[in-house]
């Protein structure tokens, strides 16, 4: 195996490629406060191979003067993908050589541009969990991200993408509240256990302990949520809503639990812990399930679904899924 610091100056060894890349997306486009700059500090002067890698990352300064952070995040996130012309493209662009490190990166997993800026952040399927200070804990879902914060006032987590679930952990007169803010406000407690869940236009809030204080927007409207409360949190104002027809938290447990659950619900909901597509047929979109369903397994899942209801799983491939009437041929 080659050793990093003695490999040839023109064939930097892929890890270290991918972690210039990071530091580069973190450090131009994302929120990076002391302590990133600290951590990056302590990496460049870990090994001369980090200070070439960063020099070369120094390099797109010209390309991407006056480029939108959207389009160069995405563009810095590819380069760290499959094989594809763009993404050579891509690598030529930035004056990067060595064949050891070109072949590295075209036999890589594209990482979204949102998982490479966030603090923390979990891939499809995968839960964590992330201990913040004063014993509060956040647990991120399935394809989520968050971004964290000590201040001397707050603990403050930011939700960019998916769903959390957060304990404040022990209430006391001197313990700093657990404020978590989202594009569509923020919401606020010493004594709550409470999911955060990010839709296309909304934050939905299942409160499960204690009372949260909701502000919609970023000085809107605001609401005290109690126990058993859900509302719907948008940039113009909070509300109370209908629960979801299953736990809220039953993920943590590595299940979805609902009664009475359309089934094009449920479907989509399995969705989101698998890779690919999953749907439902309309014949069978509005047939009401009740039950326990496996998200660590959700091949398992489908097939106990189409040994309880008058469905069946149609696989055009492992990654294409289609639920259809049982009946059809």
């Amino acid at each position: 195996m080659t050793n990093p610091d003695t490999a040839p100056r023109d064939e930097l060894p892929v890890d270290i490629v991918d972690q210039a890349i990071r530091w580069s997306v973190r450090l131009r486009f994302g929120r990076a406060r002391a302590t990133t700059h600290v951590a990056f500090r302590e990496w460049l002067a870990t090994s001369p191979q980090h200070a070439l890698a960063w020099e070369r990352m120094q390099s797109l300064d010209s390309p991407f003067q006056g480029v939108p952070a959207s389009v160069a995040m995405a563009t810095l996130a590819t380069a760290r993908g499959g094989v594809d012309k763009g993404r050579r493209k891509t690598l030529k662009l930035l004056g990067w050589s060595g064949t050891a490190l070109v072949g590295g990166w075209l036999l890589r997993d594209q990482v979204p541009w949102w998982r490479v800026i966030a603090d923390d952040s979990t891939a499809t399927g995968v839960q964590r969990r992330v201990p913040l200070a004063e014993g509060a804990v956040v647990t991120l879902n399935t394809q989520s991200a968050i971004d964290t914060e000590l201040t001397a006032s707050a603990r403050i987590v930011r939700l960019r993408r998916g769903e959390m679930h957060a304990t404040t952990g022990n209430a006391s007169a001197a313990q700093r509240p657990l404020r978590v803010v989202t594009s569509f406000g923020s919401m606020e407690s010493l004594d709550t256990r409470f999911v955060v869940r990010l839709e296309d236009d909304s934050a939905l809030i299942s409160i499960l302990g204690g009372t949260l204080r909701l502000v919609a927007g970023t000085d809107g409207d605001s609401a005290i949520a109690q126990a058993g409360d859900t509302w719907r949190l948008t940039r113009k104002d909070a509300s109370k809503t209908t629960p979801l027809p299953f736990d809220p938290d039953g993920w943590m447990d590595g299940v979805i639990a609902g009664r009475q659950m359309r089934l094009a619900d449920l479907v989509a909901e399995l969705g989101r812990y698998r890779a690919g597509h999953v749907s439902c047929d309309a014949a069978v979109a509005d047939l009401r399930v009740s039950g326990v369903y496996q998200i660590r397994d959700t091949d398992q899942a489908l097939r106990f679904l189409a040994s309880t209801q008058p469905v069946r799983a149609v696989y055009c491939t492992r990654y294409w899924v289609r639920i259809m009437p049982a009946q059809e041929a």
